[in-house]
């Protein structure tokens, strides 16, 4: 005699727990698939955008990098910036500090040439006068005896200065750590292209009320780096005119062809702009936003 099969009881508890709880399902199927595209579409403007800026690096030549300078660099030193060799900070600093020390011997050699000069004319029983003051204190500095003594306090000078500068240039290399060691004797040369991008911090009245309502950073237009994207309108043609970026135009209102006051001088706005090296509106990473 045969055995009866078993027939699975999950067959029947299966559909009648769907009919019976179809609400509940229902409201599980929802919630899955909200969560999944919101999901989705989080990971699809996030990709977007990181494509959107890494094409923007080549399509509007974003800079490596930049530094600042306290004046306006010459000809020499962008050529050896650019040269990428490793710079000697020591030799760097021993010029500047000989510098103002040189400034100060002949500041201080001024002053004792012309009370030389006094004394002078004071023991030749000469009226002490402008002219005859001048004239006798450049005598006494045309001297070979004056001459020899300032030299020599030039030379006792940058000996001082070269013994303190070998002192903190022993303690700085004590300070090392053995990784920056290896990374100095393994440099080599990387030469670089420099471009100026000059900018100013001012004040504007977007509303032209003579008011002062924020300080912007405007940029000179430039053709070799750091691109703008122009989103609305074109670009400046005169120094009346200027564009701006989009959200600042947003959040105050601004539009194509209206006018803006900027460190006191009325410029038209000519155009909407994304830079491609200033992504974020505030003036430092410190800052809060």
């Amino acid at each position: 005699m045969s055995k009866k099969k078993m027939r699975n009881p999950l067959q029947k508890r299966v559909p009648k727990e769907l009919i019976g709880e179809w609400r509940k399902y229902l409201v599980i199927f929802l919630l899955l698939a909200i969560t999944i595209g919101f999901v989705s579409g989080m990971y699809v403007a996030n990709n977007s955008m990181l494509s959107a800026i890494d094409e923007s690096v080549t399509k509007y030549e974003l800079e490596y990098g930049h530094f600042e300078l306290n004046r306006k660099a010459d000809a020499d030193l962008l050529a050896k910036l650019e040269s990428g060799e490793k710079a000697d900070v020591w030799a760097y600093a021993t010029d500047e500090a000989r510098k103002e020390a040189d400034k100060e011997i002949e500041k201080k050699s001024e002053e004792q040439a012309e009370e030389q000069a006094k004394a002078l004319l004071q023991a030749a029983g000469v009226p002490v006068s402008d002219a005859g003051l001048a004239e006798m204190k450049q005598k006494v500095m045309d001297s070979q005896e004056f001459k020899d003594a300032v030299e020599k306090g030039r030379k006792e000078a940058y000996e001082e200065i070269d013994k303190k500068l070998a002192e903190e240039k022993e303690k700085q290399e004590n300070k090392k750590s053995e990784e920056q060691k290896k990374a100095e004797e393994n440099f080599f040369a990387v030469p670089v292209k420099l471009y100026e991008n000059f900018y100013k911090d001012v004040e504007e009245d977007h509303d032209l009320d003579g008011k002062k309502d924020g300080k912007v950073r405007v940029y000179k237009t430039t053709d070799k780096i750091n691109h703008s994207c122009y989103l609305e309108g074109e670009a400046p043609k005169n120094d009346a005119e200027i564009a701006i970026d989009r959200m600042h135009a947003d959040n105050n209102s601004i539009k194509v062809g209206d006018t803006i006051r900027v460190q006191g001088k009325d410029m038209k706005v000519t155009g909407l702009i994304a830079m491609v090296n200033y992504s974020t509106l505030y003036e430092k990473n410190t800052d809060s936003m």
